[in-house]
């Protein structure tokens, strides 16, 4: 028959408590692991929800920016159209079409409200009604 070694008794216990030292530390070193593991994915979920707010936020801006693209090709379009440059060269030029004659009334302003134009005294009735007490 052949002998088995004999380890110590000393030498067992050693042995004894070095393995449950090694297996506390592998325990701490997982517990950390998954304490790690846990705070990066709370990371990651924060940076997510900052990441579609700013999207969100982008998207809003995106839309504002083609309504105000929309609004001012139209704007566009329509400075383009004779009738508005016709319009214009009267107004601001002072032109006028051939064999046509102009008249400027003295004392009457071209008030515009709600794209209308209309005609209303210079000054207002406040200041008629002072001049007549002048």
């Amino acid at each position: 028959m052949i002998a088995k070694k004999s380890v110590p008794q000393k030498g067992r216990k050693i042995i004894k408590e070095a393995k449950k030292y090694i297996g506390i530390a592998i325990s701490i070193l997982a517990v950390l692991g998954v304490i790690f593991l846990v705070v990066k994915n709370f990371e990651m979920i924060n940076r997510r929800a900052q990441l579609e707010n700013k999207v969100l936020k982008l998207t809003n801006e995106i839309r504002k920016l083609e309504d105000q693209k929309a609004s001012l090709q139209s704007q566009f379009n329509e400075t383009q159209k004779e009738v508005f440059i016709e319009e214009q060269a009267r107004e601001k030029l002072n032109l006028q079409k051939q064999g046509e004659n102009a008249v400027v009334i003295e004392g009457v302003e071209v008030e515009e409200v709600d794209g209308s134009k209309s005609l209303t005294p210079a000054g207002g009735i406040i200041e008629k009604i002072k001049g007549i007490f002048k």
